[in-house]
């Protein structure tokens, strides 16, 4: 992670109790995204291209002053672009939450299935001549203190599907910007800087628990059940066996087919291995057989990798074990323990 980055997760760290947390859109379409991300700017619309308006919006970074600011916001958006009072009210808050923003706003974003945030500089709205005709992206902006980041204290890249949609919902809002509740915005932090979470950390000792008690099981099949669930477990994510198991082809047991991209794998599956065993698959050529991949999966002993080849698979007991799980097999395995 950039030097610049950790130092802004310290500052949110050490500021965390005073911080709003809100969502902001990236313009009409997303059409600024990019720029913004490589200028670390944070970008508002509204018309603050213009003068007028924009002078209007930073008039309201004092106390006093903000009254009469939203009154010519508002009168500006109901007399001279016709809308409601209840939207040129909400567009005034919109805009003035940016201006008014010195420094204390935790500002993230989604784009292309990413969440990017960062702290703004605290600077008044500028003028930004790449924004000044720019149709309805047309805009000012501001400075960012760090920059936009996309991954949290831990190094993890922020996808937004691995993240609560309590949070990320607000991408589907029709405003620009969406302030997030406490709930929200104290998950948003814990995940940023790495805290731990109470229930995933049960829910996570609770699974690491059944994947203990599923191995000990599996470790007692029979050869047959094996390969079984091993063909239940490719089956749950789309493959499609192309011959009986336990076939007669040279280091293969089962073949298999993966409908979608016409992809074909051989698979391996031994009860018992060692590492001597497992060398002559490594050395075989499971290309040469007409396979894009080969797995090599077991559940006692130990077995060698094929390093540098990202389509050769070693599956070992506990791999087994979290693949069922991932299966929705646990009960097929649990039905068959005997101790």
């Amino acid at each position: 992670m950039e030097q610049r980055f950790i130092h802004q997760l310290q500052e949110i760290e050490a500021r965390r109790e005073d911080l709003t947390i809100r969502y902001i859109k990236l313009g009409k379409g997303g059409g600024v995204a990019e720029e913004r991300f490589r200028n670390d700017l944070l970008y508002i619309g509204y018309d603050t291209h213009l003068q007028e308006v924009r002078e209007w919006c930073n008039q309201a970074r004092e106390t006093k002053k903000r009254g009469l600011v939203v009154q010519k916001l508002q009168r500006y958006w109901v007399d001279l672009h016709n809308k409601t009072p209840g939207t040129a009210t909400n567009f005034a808050n919109s805009v003035l939450s940016v201006a008014e923003d010195k420094g204390d706003v935790l500002w993230f974003t989604v784009h292309k299935r990413r969440v990017y945030y960062g702290l703004s500089a605290g600077n008044e709205l500028e003028h930004q001549l790449s924004w000044q005709d720019n149709g309805f992206n047309s805009g000012s902006s501001k400075k960012m203190k760090y920059g936009w980041c996309t991954v949290n204290k831990e190094g993890q890249v922020l996808e937004v599907n691995k993240l609560s949609a309590a949070l990320t919902k607000t991408q589907a809002t029709q405003g620009t910007i969406s302030l997030i509740q406490k709930k929200a915005a104290d998950y948003f932090l814990n995940h940023l800087l790495g805290e731990p979470f109470a229930l995933k950390e049960r829910a996570n000792k609770a699974r690491e628990d059944l994947r203990n008690s599923l191995s000990e099981i599996i470790k007692d099949l029979q050869p047959s059940e094996f390969e079984v669930l091993v063909d239940l477990i490719f089956a749950s994510s789309g493959w499609k066996r192309d011959g009986e198991l336990g076939g007669n082809l040279k280091f293969v047991d089962v073949t298999l087919m993966l409908p979608s991209t016409g992809e074909t794998a051989g698979v391996q599956v031994k009860t018992k291995t060692n590492l001597k065993v497992s060398q002559q698959y490594i050395n075989g050529d499971y290309a040469s057989q007409g396979f894009n991949k080969f797995f090599y999966i077991y559940h006692t002993g130990e077995a060698m990798k094929r390093e540098g080849d990202p389509n050769y698979f070693v599956w070992g007991l506990l791999e087994v074990a979290d693949k069922a799980i991932d299966a929705g097999l646990s009960k097929w395995i649990i039905d068959r323990a005997y101790r």
